[in-house]
């Protein structure tokens, strides 16, 4: 499995890993806005919107390519959820601020949510710097509670923990499982990378599994990176296998972690219930045509790989 599906589990990895214990944390009550200058929309009060509305407070900058590429992104999600009461803001506090307002004028609709000049880096420093983070764009999601209930890379999951925020699906307990989870993560990856205390790595691996036991996104992206990570000196196959199951049977019709869990079953040496896994995989892609296409070229290729063999 390569190309999207590979990249897919990288962007995952970084959210999991890029999110520390800091001065705020999922759950607490969200900062006021400190704003020196709404460029496009209205002004905007947490405070008065708590009850009715959910937030994306989405940090950028203009020289920022990433974030430029997460535009059209933004600019759909305020679309699509503005009736149910979604609002949208982009907040920047690059150094040159005569920039910002030209680059807004300029996108015109394709930059379709409200757009705000940060005052003297507070906001910045209420979010990104609070929650220990450095780079941007990243996101966060306010919910009717006016609680910090989503933390990410605009690209990786914000659209669905929207959705389950506005629809009542989503869960802060299991986002907040992640959280408390981070350091033994953190200590499996450092520990796997070098090569060293097998028997604690045996430990720390149940443990992060039987924590995470009801969250297949990250269950999945723990297994894939076992399997593949290139600088992993130490693999725990059966764990990456218990791992992707666990996940399939939360995940139900995910492709990509279907995925996950048919090269957990070659890796492990079930070769034939991994093709057919890998054929659900694929049947579940049907209509995203490009994961589709990863998928069919790691089917031929296991199909291929399981009739050359005695």
């Amino acid at each position: 499995m390569n190309g999207r599906v590979n990249r897919l589990w990288a962007g995952l990895l970084l959210l999991v890993l890029a999110v520390p214990a800091w001065a705020i944390k999922l759950g607490d009550p969200a900062p006021p806005l400190k704003i020196a200058q709404w460029i496009k929309g209205e002004p905007v009060d947490l405070a008065a919107g708590k009850g009715k509305n959910v937030y994306v407070l989405e940090f950028w900058a203009t020289w920022c390519r990433p974030c430029r590429e997460s535009i059209p992104h933004l600019t759909e999600l305020q679309r699509k959820y503005k009736d149910q009461g979604l609002v949208v803001i982009g907040i920047t506090d690059e150094n040159n601020p005569k920039a910002v307002a030209p680059f807004v004028a300029k996108m015109g609709d394709k930059m379709d949510y409200t757009v705000a000049y940060d005052d003297n880096h507070q906001t910045n420093n209420a979010y990104i710097h609070a929650f220990g983070l450095r780079g941007i764009p990243h996101a966060f999601v306010i919910d009717r509670e006016g609680r910090i209930a989503w933390s990410g890379h605009p690209k990786f999951g914000l659209e669905q923990a929207v959705d389950q925020i506005i629809n009542g699906k989503y869960s802060l307990a299991a986002a907040r499982t992640r959280e408390e989870t981070l350091p033994l993560l953190t200590r499996y990856y450092e520990l796997a990378s070098a090569g060293q205390n097998e028997a604690e790595l045996k430990t720390l691996g149940r443990q992060i599994v039987d924590k995470l036991a009801d969250d297949p996104q990250i269950l999945a992206m723990f297994s894939f990176d076992i399997l593949s990570k290139a600088d992993f000196k130490y693999r725990d196959l059966g764990l990456a296998l218990d791992a992707s199951k666990r996940a399939c049977e939360l995940a139900g019709g995910r492709a990509d972690v279907f995925a996950v869990y048919a090269r957990a079953l070659w890796d492990n040496g079930k070769k034939a219930e991994a093709v057919e896994t890998q054929r659900r995989a694929v049947a579940l892609a049907q209509d995203n045509p490009r994961i589709r296409g990863e998928l069919e070229k790691a089917l031929a290729d296991y199909e291929q790989q399981l009739k050359s063999q005695p």
